[in-house]
């Protein structure tokens, strides 16, 4: 068990808050050694650096007072606890490969699970990267993309309807154009921001649709039931994008815009199985 260290967390993560807990319930870690960033980090000024640890973990040793970031915190407090941690975190392939997912979630965290907006000098609000933000939606958009190929490919089964697997991928990615579009002439220096959080909550509908699958493998539910279950879906996903763009401060008129383009896209997709079919 590592002891008489502080581990700066960010409160207003919940990720960080899990596996902060995660490491004292598996006493890998002592329950002291969980500190609030936003609440002790000027204690250390000088010893910890508070722009690092916004963006990196911070783990700092009280008694030699070195302060290691984000993977090598993960290292440190893994390669303490088990060898076998301690053999794979060597092994720089797997390092440099942990290292970027690492950026890839830490960079995107406040829209994965967004927070009010905090002005104060102790936020532990990451520094905007655009190559990870632009990875994140374009990976949740493929995603996402995925799931709902999946989903009407059993919505047309059960209709008797030719399927057309490239569908689905085209409104994912469309919802990116028209929602960034929308989001440029409303509130244009919030576009990234907002279509990280839209990413997040398209990406929240295709994890609830995926029960739906597993068990429509043994059931085979009629179209009412699948379209029934994605409508209760789409509702969720209507009040997490309310609740998104309010703590954004964003205009409600993008919530507007986000209905809209599915009705269009309900409507096109309506005119392009009548044609096909």
């Amino acid at each position: 068990m590592i002891q008489n260290h502080k581990l700066f967390l960010d409160t207003d993560c919940p990720m960080c808050k899990v596996y902060g807990n995660c490491f004292v319930y598996l006493k890998w870690l002592d329950p002291k050694t969980l500190t609030s960033y936003q609440k002790t980090i000027t204690q250390y000024d000088g010893k910890v650096d508070a722009h690092i640890a916004r963006n990196e973990i911070a783990l700092y040793n009280e008694q030699t007072g070195q302060t290691v970031y984000g993977i090598q915190a993960f290292t440190k407090i893994l390669s303490a606890n088990n060898r076998f941690f301690k053999w794979l975190l060597s092994f720089a392939p797997f390092q440099w490969l942990l290292r970027k997912f690492y950026f890839f979630i830490t960079y995107n965290r406040k829209v994965i699970y967004p927070s009010a907006i905090n002005q104060t000098a102790n936020a532990c609000v990451p520094d905007f990267n655009v190559r990870y933000r632009s990875l994140y939606i374009f990976m949740v958009a493929l995603i996402t993309g995925f799931i709902l190929n999946q989903f009407t490919f059993n919505l047309y089964q059960a209709l008797s309807l030719t399927h057309t697997w490239w569908l689905e991928y085209l409104v994912c990615f469309g919802q990116i154009v028209w929602q960034g579009s929308v989001a440029h002439f409303i509130t244009k220096h919030k576009t990234i921001e907002y279509l990280g959080n839209m990413s997040t909550v398209s990406l929240i509908g295709g994890i609830l649709i995926i029960p739906l699958l597993l068990v429509n493998q043994f059931f085979s539910f009629s179209a009412i039931t699948l379209l029934a279950y994605f409508g209760i879906v789409v509702s969720m996903m209507l009040a997490e994008h309310i609740r998104r763009c309010k703590l954004l401060n964003i205009s409600l008129w993008l919530t507007c815009s986000w209905v809209i383009y599915r009705m269009l896209v309900l409507m096109l997709i309506l005119i392009f199985i009548f044609v096909k079919n």
